[in-house]
């Protein structure tokens, strides 16, 4: 039980799936401007399983995470 991160390259987009229901969740994270990686996302939410949050405190979480790059 447990989720990860998929990113499409060309697209530029990033998304959560949970990988034992095979079920995308939360918002689609436009990559283009901050060039996030899937390392730095898992890092970042190995502590705060995504599954449990909703989809603004997922977007909240993100938009966090590239102001604190952008410090």
């Amino acid at each position: 039980m447990g989720w990860e991160i998929i990113k499409d390259e060309e697209r530029e987009i990033i998304g959560f799936f949970c990988n034992t229901a095979d079920i995308c969740f939360g918002p689609i994270i436009y990559n283009d401007e901050h060039m996030l990686e899937k390392q730095e996302l898992y890092n970042h939410f190995i502590d705060n399983d995504p599954r449990n949050l909703s989809e603004n405190e997922i977007r909240n979480e993100v938009h966090d995470l590239v102001k604190q790059r952008e410090d």
